[in-house]
Formats: structure tokens, sequence, C-alpha cells
């Protein structure tokens, strides 16, 4: 999930059941960092004391170690008739 922020009222599980998608990651909502970054071409991951930074690192780290997946697992998600049938690593 990008641009993460917790809203009162406003769950994972909502989100969850409304897109029919499991929540692998949350990417944390920095825009005063990741604006500048986006326009000057500067990596937020060189950022080490920025939750935002430390999350795409781990996000990568988890995503290298994850087995190869067929091509049609990543529409999956998005048609809310289908149903995923293989299991992704979740976040800790």
């Amino acid at each position: 999930m990008n641009r993460y922020k917790k809203i009162p009222g406003f769950t994972e599980d909502e989100i969850e059941k409304v897109t029919n998608c499991k929540i692998l990651w949350k990417i944390p909502n920095n825009y005063q960092l990741i604006a500048p970054a986006i326009d000057k071409g500067a990596p937020v991951a060189a950022h080490d004391n920025q939750e935002v930074s430390r999350a795409f690192r781990s996000l990568a780290d988890l995503l290298a170690l994850a087995p190869a997946l067929p091509k049609r697992v990543s529409t999956w998600c998005f048609s809310p008739t289908k149903t995923r049938k293989t299991k992704l690593p979740t976040a800790s």
C-alpha cells in the first residue's frame, strides 16, 4: 500500500475486502521527502533516518527473497472475480 497513513475508522481489513487483495507491504506517506526525490531523480533509499526509506529497503529485501511467480499472478489482485492461488510472503 503506497502513501500509507493510519486513519481512525479506516482499517486494513476493509481495504483488503474492497480490493480483494491482501496487503503485502505498507509504504508510509512522506510527501516532503518523495516529491523532491522524484523531481531531482534522487534515490529515497539513501535517507537512512526516514521511515519511508526503511520501508522501501525492507520491501526490496522481501521481494528479493520471494520465489518467482507466474506472470498471470500479477493481474489477480486487480480482478475481483478471481482469487489468489499462490500464497505471497507477508510483512513482519
